[in-house]
């Protein structure tokens, strides 16, 4: 396993720890860390950009230091977006 830098996406940001696998030309397969991750639900929206312009906000608020402890917590990436229209 070869250990490997931080992707492109993360944008010098805390980013998920990995190890490469297996890698080819067309993809890799990596084997990543345990970690922790933040989330919200956003419901009641009418646009997919409001809802995740919404559920961005929520979240930065909280790593900002609006949650029980006042902590603030360093920015990371990727931030993923899951939609379940209708839901």
């Amino acid at each position: 396993m070869v250990q490997a830098g931080s992707p492109p996406f993360c944008n010098n940001l805390d980013c998920p720890v990995y190890t490469v696998v297996t890698k080819t030309a067309q993809y890799e397969i990596r084997k990543y860390a345990p970690s922790v991750w933040s989330s919200t639900n956003v419901t009641s929206v009418d646009s997919y950009n409001d809802a995740t312009r919404e559920g961005f906000q929520r979240l930065f608020k909280y790593i900002s230091g609006a949650n029980t402890n006042g902590t603030k917590v360093p920015m990371a990436a990727p931030v993923l977006v899951d939609v379940y229209p209708g839901a």
